[in-house]
């Protein structure tokens, strides 16, 4: 009797033992999960006349950008990265007057599960900005002026 309630303890103590040191019984926080981001940078200005003009490397986005006050729309640099919660990237690109700049997407900790959080800057200009999107979504913003128009950053969280 007392070697079957031993044999027992030492199996459910082994089980314990698996599943703590396991990767497949060990719960992995959404922080540690590296996500995937697409960036576009885009150059937006405005001429004369009423002609919309895109970037071909814009199509998928025309019908998002065609909104905008601009109708000069140039795809300035694209980038897709995956980051962990306090992982950084960056995207350099040619800036006003032909200059190279360094845009950072950085990953932050969100409270929702559902939500991805990314930290936008480019330390030249001193521009920083937090964005929150949904995965799946997508979304764009207007950023700082540049050259004769503005700076335009679009993400998709997938």
């Amino acid at each position: 009797m007392i070697s079957i309630i031993l044999r027992k303890m030492i199996f459910v103590t082994c089980l314990l033992a698996i599943g703590v040191s396991s990767p497949i019984f060990t719960q992995t926080s959404d922080d540690q999960i590296s996500e995937h981001v697409d960036v576009w940078v885009i150059g937006a200005t405005k001429h004369k006349g009423p002609k919309v003009r895109f970037d071909p490397a814009l199509r998928g986005l025309q019908k998002d950008l065609v909104g905008l006050p601009y109708n000069r729309f140039k795809l300035l640099k694209k980038n897709d990265f995956n980051l962990k919660v306090g992982q950084r990237s960056q995207i350099a690109f040619m800036g006003p007057k032909k200059r190279q700049r360094a845009m950072w997407v950085e990953r932050l900790a969100g409270k929702k599960k559902n939500k991805m959080r990314f930290q936008i800057s480019i330390p030249a200009i001193q521009f920083k900005t937090v964005v929150s999107l949904k995965r799946g979504s997508f979304m764009m913003l207007g950023g700082p002026q540049s050259d004769k128009g503005t700076l335009v950053f679009a993400l998709k969280a997938l």
